[in-house]
């Protein structure tokens, strides 16, 4: 059963992660989802603060409509006050060519990748430790989004929050104010450290009670 046949409106306005569990598999009272999507009113907090040397490896879709809006699209974010210490990715909309920009330490990247367009699948994947980055669309390689000339050591100014951008640095809460929120379809979402162990694996699911969220089976 697909996500869409709940009332996206339903959610809280923050949704949280769920977590705690041997990684591999749901606990009890967890039912797996094919996907999780915002209406451009939700993001999650993953309670992680990204490393300089994290892997992020993702698999989302922007639905009809979404790929000509002109508003940008933050695909996760963790930063400090000010843009620095930054780990942040954004689909840039028409404002910026309908392409990425990835933010790394205290750089903001320039428009790269191809033109996101509507109901393809993306799986991404950037390695913000080797500045290394890949996309297929639909299954087939495309140009993947290019990092800035940054190489600098850093730890996250925050937590990872999903679907969102924020300026709150280490005081990312629930009452934070967040912009650039995501109409976005996530199927997957991974962080890996730099001996590709799973930080995170958050897998699309609802609880016992039919909250959507996200639950972290690395954790």
């Amino acid at each position: 059963m697909k996500l869409a046949k709940f009332c996206l409106a339903a959610w809280s306005a923050v949704l949280f992660v769920f977590g705690g569990k041997a990684a591999g598999a749901l606990p009890e009272g967890y039912t797996a989802e094919a996907w999780i999507e915002s209406s451009g009113n939700q993001w999650v907090n993953t309670g992680i603060v990204p490393n300089a040397t994290d892997r992020v490896e993702m698999e989302f879709l922007f639905p009809g409509g979404k790929a000509t809006a002109v508003d940008w699209h933050c695909l996760f974010c963790a930063r400090d006050t000010g843009n620095k210490n930054t780990f942040t990715t954004f689909w840039g909309g028409m404002q910026n060519s309908g392409k990425f920009r990835v933010d790394r330490n205290a750089t903001t990247g320039g428009a790269s990748g191809p033109v996101i367009a509507d109901n393809v699948r993306y799986v991404l994947s950037l390695d913000y430790g080797t500045r290394v980055a890949s996309l297929t669309a639909d299954g087939a390689a495309t140009t993947a989004p290019a990092f800035p000339n940054d190489t600098g050591t850093f730890t996250a100014g925050s937590a990872l929050a999903l679907f969102a951008s924020h300026s709150a640095g280490s005081g990312l809460n629930a009452t934070s104010a967040m912009s650039n929120l995501a109409q976005m379809r996530l199927y997957s979402f991974r962080l890996l450290d730099a001996n590709g162990t799973a930080r995170a694996e958050l897998v699309p699911c609802r609880n016992a009670s039919g909250v959507a969220g996200l639950y972290d089976t690395a954790r």
